[in-house]
């Protein structure tokens, strides 16, 4: 009896050599806390060439993993080189300024929820991976077998079941992606607004100095010119 399709596995009998299988890696992503810079990690599964089994199917589904794969990356990528931006010294004043250091917390929290994310989509993708491995590698032989087809009814309602958990699973992910992702857009409006505003404040700041220098040279001019004319006590004696 071959294994139910929601268990993980192999049969033991399976034999195959490299030019009979394709490998599929899964990403699981682990990111520390501060930086987003992470080592990656990957699962691989390595899927049988069976009976039935398309092998265009198997590099479609590989395509598609390592697709997912390289957009996170470049994700993560992303999220670095605004972290790198925000906290770069030539622009304190800026978070200094007004409202600076409740954008660069709001900021840190959007970091926060994208590791998050990304927890969740090393989950989502390792068991998507296994559950292509179970299906191509078990689920596929078994179905060309000459098992009655009331036990792979079974097999294939069990299946289904796994799927839709899957999916749903797929979708909390996706759905939580996309959460971030507005509040990425968010966060980018909000920038270039407080931009614009220390830019402003910036410049009245310089203009209060200017003012501020101003006003202290002439009143040492003015300081200095009564000095000259007011008489020494000396004079006054003569």
């Amino acid at each position: 009896m071959v294994k139910p399709a929601s268990s993980v596995g192999r049969p033991s009998n399976s034999q195959a050599t490299p030019a009979d299988s394709l490998e599929l890696v899964a990403p699981i992503k682990a990111s520390s806390r501060a930086k987003l810079i992470a080592d990656s990690s990957y699962t691989s599964l390595t899927v049988y060439n069976s009976s039935g089994v398309d092998p265009e199917l198997n590099k479609s589904l590989t395509k598609a993993i390592t697709t997912v794969d390289r957009r996170v990356d470049s994700a993560v990528t992303s999220f670095r080189k605004v972290h790198r931006a925000i906290i770069d010294p030539k622009i304190a004043l800026c978070l200094e300024s007004p409202g600076g250091k409740a954008l660069l917390r709001e900021w840190q929290e959007i970091e926060m929820a994208f590791e998050n994310d990304l927890r969740t989509s090393g989950n989502v993708a390792q068991q998507g991976a296994l559950m292509i491995d179970d299906f191509l590698s078990i689920l596929m032989p078994y179905l060309v077998s000459d098992t009655s087809v009331a036990e792979k009814r079974r097999e294939l309602n069990g299946y289904r079941e796994s799927l839709k958990k899957g999916e749903k699973c797929a979708g909390v992910f996706a759905s939580n992606f996309r959460e971030t992702s507005n509040r990425v857009l968010d966060f980018r409006c909000k920038w270039v607004a407080h931009a614009k505003e220390s830019n402003a404040y910036l410049c009245s700041e310089i203009d209060k100095l200017h003012s501020d220098i101003i006003a202290a040279s002439q009143s040492q001019y003015r300081r200095n010119e009564s000095e000259i004319h007011v008489p020494h006590s000396s004079e006054m004696g003569r």
